[in-house]
């Protein structure tokens, strides 16, 4: 009796060549360069499952550490530190500040970019330069100003404050990828649109900012992780529940708590929600970042 084999599908021989053909093809530096994958992943995964491992634990184990828990407690420990460690308002705090500054700051960074790339303006490379020198320091040397701006101009400890901060901040980064987008796409094509009678803003609008979709992710991406997960201006810049980050509050937690493995589960709480959000648009993500990779 034939068999039923559909053009393109695989079949068994066709497995048993590919394996084949990819032993064939290994060599020592292949294995090699496998190997340290492994071996940098193992390294990456350990800390990330002794934290697991410690916030599902009743009490911290006093015998061998990687030995079972005798019950699993993760539900209670992430109760007890969202509890004691308010972190439902300081939760809402930080999604605050990381998708509105994320995206007022990618949307203000595309026009930088989009002018930079495109615009026929004096020193452009200069201006982009100047945009990334704030990028060059240490962030920490910019605190003792910002604290005296901000008590001057009566933002300290306001969500206004420090979304200008953040949004001050993420606006090189995120200019610098969109412009490296926007200097792929063809001049003829903005030329085009300025005889068709389009004003250099419909340009930008109707045309390269949805062309921009992929660096857009990018960047959105970025920033939105990169805020959430920022503490030290969170910190310095304010002093009461009402204004501060997530970031804080697991700083916080800390010290009214001795506990590790409520410690551990308020940490699962911190980086929660940036793991959702990479895992949502992940794919977006690895587009964006091959995107552009290729002029024309």
């Amino acid at each position: 009796m034939a068999t039923d084999e559909r053009p393109g599908q695989p079949t068994v021989d066709g497995a048993k060549n590919d394996v084949a053909e990819y032993l064939k093809n290994l060599n020592g530096f292949n294995v090699l360069r496998g190997g340290l994958i492994v071996l940098i992943s193992v390294l990456w995964l350990i800390p990330l499952l002794a934290l697991l491992y410690i916030a599902v634990q009743p009490s911290l184990p006093q015998g061998a550490f990687w030995s079972l828990p005798e019950s699993i407690a993760l539900i209670s420990n992430l109760g007890e530190a969202w509890s004691d460690g308010n972190f439902g308002n300081y939760a809402i705090n930080s999604l605050i500040y990381a998708s509105v500054g994320a995206v007022i700051a990618v949307f203000l960074a595309s026009l930088a970019g989009f002018t930079i790339a495109q615009l026929d303006i004096p020193y452009r490379d200069g201006i982009l330069f100047l945009i990334l020198l704030f990028t060059f320091f240490p962030f920490q040397m910019y605190l003792i100003p910002l604290v005296k701006v901000a008590n001057m101009t009566g933002l300290y400890n306001t969500k206004t404050g420090v979304s200008i901060i953040y949004i001050t901040i993420a606006i090189p980064f995120a200019a610098f990828v969109l412009r490296n987008y926007f200097i792929t796409i063809p001049n003829s094509l903005y030329e085009a649109a300025r005889i068709d009678g389009l004003s250099k803003f419909q340009i930008y609008w109707k045309i390269y900012l949805p062309l921009a979709k992929p660096a857009l992710a990018v960047a959105l991406i970025f920033q939105w992780i990169w805020i959430w997960n920022e503490f030290l201006f969170g910190l310095v810049l304010t002093s009461s529940p009402d204004a501060r980050p997530m970031a804080t509050a697991l700083a916080l937690l800390g010290g009214r708590s001795a506990d590790w493995t409520v410690l551990a589960a308020g940490t699962l709480l911190t980086v929660g929600p940036p793991l959702v959000v990479f895992l949502l648009f992940q794919k977006h993500f690895v587009r964006g970042l091959l995107a552009g990779t290729q002029k024309g």
